[in-house]
C-alpha cells in the first residue's frame, strides 16, 4: 500500500490569471523558443515530430503553472529529463534571479537545448548531461519535471536528494504510480482543468511532493 497522502485541490482562478499575463509579458521571447524548438526537432527528437507552433504555445504555458508553486527562498531549480527544455526554459525566462540546470540522460538532447538557451540569452541556466540520480543538488533546491518519469521512479532516483520539494506536471494516471510508493510523502494535486477549458489542459495536473 501506498505511503503517500494525497490532498486534492482546483488550482485557482488567481493562478490562472498569473498564468495568462507571465505569458502575455513574454511573448515574445516564449515565441522565439517555439521557434527555436521546432527548428531543432527536425534534427533532434525532442519533442512529438507532429507539433506546431500552437502545441508548443500550450506546453509553454502548461510549465508557467509551476512558477506559482516555487517559494520566494528558493534558489535553484532542477528539471529533471528536460527533453526539449520544458519546463525549465519558460521558468528560466521568468525567473532571470533564479538558477536553473536543466538534466537529461541523453546527451544530444543536452546540446541542443543549450544552443536554444544561449539563443536565448539564459544567463542563469546551466546544462547537464547526465542521469537524474546523479546529480548533486545545490542549496535551497527544488525539482521539477514535465511527464518525464513515473512517480515511484523519480522518487526513487533521487532518494538520496536534500531537496525542499517536488513540482511536477503529470497526467490522471499519476494516481496508478502512487502504489509504487512506499516511502511517506505528501502530495498536493492541482487539477489544471478546473481553470484551463482548452482540451489540451484535460486531465493535467501539478504534483506538489513534500518527504513527511
Amino acid at each position: 500500500m501506498s505511503k503517500a497522502k494525497v490532498i486534492r485541490q482546483n488550482v485557482s482562478r488567481e493562478t490562472f490569471d498569473e498564468v495568462a499575463s507571465i505569458y502575455e509579458a513574454n511573448r515574445d521571447r516564449f515565441k522565439l523558443y517555439a521557434d527555436k524548438l521546432i527548428w531543432w526537432n527536425k534534427k533532434v527528437n525532442l519533442i512529438s515530430r507532429n507539433a506546431t507552433t500552437s502545441d508548443l504555445i500550450n506546453h509553454i504555458k502548461h510549465s508557467l503553472y509551476i512558477a506559482s508553486f516555487i517559494n520566494s527562498d528558493i534558489e535553484e531549480i532542477v528539471d529533471a529529463g528536460t527533453g526539449g527544455g520544458l519546463p525549465g526554459i519558460p521558468l528560466a525566462i521568468i525567473n532571470p534571479e533564479r538558477r536553473f540546470v536543466l538534466v537529461d540522460v541523453v546527451q544530444k538532447k543536452i546540446l541542443a537545448i543549450d544552443a536554444i538557451k544561449r539563443d536565448l540569452g539564459l544567463k542563469n541556466t546551466r546544462c547537464v548531461h547526465r542521469s537524474i540520480g546523479d546529480h548533486t543538488p545545490g542549496t535551497r533546491s527544488i525539482l521539477v519535471s514535465k511527464h518525464a518519469f513515473k512517480l515511484g521512479d523519480l522518487i526513487e532516483l533521487t532518494k538520496s536528494w536534500k531537496y525542499d520539494y517536488m513540482v511536477l506536471l503529470k497526467g490522471s494516471d499519476y494516481v496508478d504510480e502512487l502504489e509504487n510508493i512506499d516511502e511517506s510523502f505528501e502530495i498536493t494535486s492541482y487539477d489544471i482543468s478546473a481553470v484551463e477549458k482548452d482540451s489540451f489542459f484535460a486531465g493535467k495536473y501539478v504534483l506538489v511532493i513534500k518527504r513527511v
